[in-house]
């Protein structure tokens, strides 16, 4: 007997696309959202102005964004303040200088020295805008190379490198038979590194550093020192006795936070004051530009020309 016949199915048996599709798309946005906690934990760098107080509890002084390709050469060198400038960088660096001088109200720091934990984190460029946009606000600013080991100031802007720092210290003499004018900033003096030293360690320890200094703080309103990375020479540590504090430049989102904080505590340990820390080549985009205060003003990406 035939109970029942067989019939040809209208839709396969399998596999149930239906079902697996809906399956596919809710295991893969839970392994999506996974993957990016994952990390986003994993990934210690920092980044944002919270991150550097959280870890370091050190002020923030300022945020410098990534150049765009369309912003380089548009500058002498790497020289981005100008009187005339209103781009997100310029400003950037102004903020930078307000928060350096604000960073102590009671006694504005007169020697500011700037380093880095590690090499190529924008140490020098940050040293060099600071010190142009305090020679633009008319105060009279003396910008010192002592990166003895990587001098690179007098090309930034186009010295004799022949005399200098080291000049001063081996052969004495008067401050203002090494230092050199920069070129269309009246207000700014600069000390170039000068010939080169076969142990800057010992040099920079030298009690006629003091003296120089001395010198330098009578005759000038501000003096910004470009020293090297602390982790890798100990010459940053020694100039440091020397300032009235010191800026931490940080590559942000790149440099770790327990790379920083070995920075900060080597800083620490010779009794030096930390003005703050300055995030640079930061990348700004449109959602997080509240969160860096030098954009409120003009906006980013946008000519103050068009704001109202």
């Amino acid at each position: 007997q035939v109970v029942d016949r067989s019939v040809t199915p209208d839709v396969p048996v399998r596999p149930k696309k239906g079902l697996y599709t809906f399956l596919g798309v809710v295991v893969g946005a839970f392994s999506g959202i996974f993957l990016a906690f994952f990390v986003d934990y994993m990934d210690d760098t920092v980044k944002t102005p919270e991150e550097v107080e959280k870890l370091l509890r050190l002020p923030f002084l300022g945020v410098i964004p990534a150049i765009k390709e369309k912003e380089k050469g548009e500058e002498k060198g790497m020289i981005f303040v100008s009187p005339e400038a209103r781009t997100p960088i310029a400003e950037s660096y102004r903020t930078l200088m307000t928060s350096v001088i604000f960073s102590s109200i009671d006694k504005p720091p007169q020697v500011i020295l700037v380093t880095s934990g590690t090499p190529n984190e924008g140490k020098t460029t940050t040293s060099t805008n600071l010190a142009v946009a305090m020679a633009g606000m008319g105060e009279k600013v003396l910008l010192i190379d002592a990166d003895l080991r990587k001098s690179s100031i007098h090309k930034i802007f186009d010295l004799d490198n022949s005399t200098g720092l080291t000049n001063l210290i081996l052969e004495g003499g008067a401050l203002s038979g090494h230092v050199k004018k920069a070129a269309g900033i009246p207000s700014l003096d600069i000390l170039t590194s000068g010939a080169h030293a076969p142990n800057p360690s010992e040099l920079l320890s030298s009690a006629k550093i003091a003296e120089f200094i001395a010198e330098a703080r009578r005759k000038y309103s501000r003096i910004i020192i470009d020293s090297p990375p602390v982790m890798a020479v100990s010459d940053a540590l020694i100039i440091s006795r020397h300032a009235d504090g010191v800026v931490l430049v940080a590559w942000g989102g790149v440099v770790t936070g327990d790379l920083l904080r070995k920075t900060v505590q080597m800083v620490a340990n010779v009794n030096a004051k930390i003005l703050g820390v300055c995030l640079n080549n930061v990348k700004i985009t449109k959602r997080s530009v509240y969160q860096y205060y030098p954009y409120y003003s003009y906006g980013y990406g946008e000519s103050a020309k068009k704001k109202v």
